[in-house]
């Protein structure tokens, strides 16, 4: 059909320009993301709705999910949301099960979660390399929905360094962290916390470009100012 080869020859023509399909399709749901509702939750009223996805669909670019209001993501047992200092897990519990039940494990390389008298396990594996939590500022609760059907086991994982992580557990459903979206103007934050996020933001660049993050460039130059000096076991020469 006439239309179809019009739309062909557009979209090949954007596909050239932005250097091939992948990129065209990073291109196009970053602009869905930023400039249109399609990735917006739609209301259970709302069945005849024509863009959005339905409440606990993950929304995903290329794999990844784009990240939740709360900069986190989405599972299908659990949600979760982050700032640089830490992260917060929403686990749904049955409303019978109290704390009591609940064996927590949070250690720096991963976690345990289970019930204790029927040995369920919720939630068991290790964080994202090389990412480690502090567990001495980790802690959990158990809170009783508004609905009284249901519980949710908040668990609250202090980040061991300010950076964006993209999933709580390996294997997990991961977040796309080019697209977190932070509330706060960067002029708000003090001098050293702009210079903490420019440095994740540096390094989250590099990383996806398979380049060295701030802290190896700064070894290598390390390196290379002690090759330099008289009588260095550096020395090439």
């Amino acid at each position: 059909m006439p239309e179809d080869a019009a739309m062909d020859a557009a979209f090949m023509s954007a596909a050239q320009r932005a250097g091939g399909v992948e990129p065209l399709l990073k291109a196009f749901f970053s602009f869905l993301h930023r400039r249109t509702d399609f990735y917006c939750l739609i209301p259970h009223d709302m069945e005849q709705a024509q863009m959005g996805f339905r409440e606990g669909v993950a929304k995903t670019m290329d794999g990844k999910q784009i990240p939740l209001a709360g900069n986190g993501g989405v599972t299908d047992r659990y949600y979760w949301t982050q700032n640089l200092e830490e992260l917060t897990i929403y686990l749904d519990i049955a409303a019978n099960v109290s704390a009591k039940q609940i064996e927590c494990k949070i250690t720096q390389k991963g976690l345990y979660v289970a019930r204790k008298d029927t040995n369920k396990v919720f939630l068991e594996g290790d964080f994202p390399s090389p990412e480690r939590v502090r567990t001495d500022e980790c802690f959990w609760s158990l809170e009783r929905n508004k609905d009284a059907t249901s519980s949710t086991l908040i668990i609250s994982l202090a980040k061991s360094r300010e950076t964006w992580w993209d999933a709580i557990l390996q294997g997990e459903p991961e977040i796309d962290t080019t697209q977190v979206d932070s509330t706060r103007r960067m002029e708000e934050y003090d001098e050293a916390t702009q210079a903490t996020i420019r440095k994740v933001m540096f390094d989250q660049r590099q990383k996806s470009q398979g380049l060295p993050t701030s802290d190896e460039l700064a070894k290598d130059q390390i390196l290379q100012d002690a090759s330099q000096l008289p009588g260095s076991p550096f020395s090439s020469s």
